[in-house]
């Protein structure tokens, strides 16, 4: 159970992961690169030296869907490190068949 519960976090956290690149790359592409206090796009971000200006609900998506990724991805590696060792298999073959 641990298992599967591990895997669907790590999964979860690639796809969040990807989804927050993403959006970061259009946000760069889109928002002004100035100030624009009317609207509210006071929140400088950094894209390599570029600052563009998005306002205070894009920069909450944007942190929410990175932390929750870092978040599943750490607890996924948890699951994974302190799983129980499956027990190994009893099954005697009889070979003389």
């Amino acid at each position: 159970m641990l298992i599967g519960l591990r895997n669907a976090l790590a999964i979860a956290a690639v796809l969040l992961w990807f989804t927050a690149f993403g959006l970061f790359l259009h946000f760069a592409d889109t928002r002004p690169t100035s100030p624009e206090p009317a609207e509210g796009r006071v929140n400088p971000w950094n894209d390599h030296g570029r600052f563009v200006y998005l306002n205070q609900s894009e920069q909450n998506q944007l942190y929410a869907l990175g932390g929750t990724a870092a978040a599943f991805f750490v607890t996924a590696a948890f699951l994974g490190a302190f799983r129980k060792a499956s027990p190994k298999s009893t099954v005697k073959m009889d070979r003389d068949l």
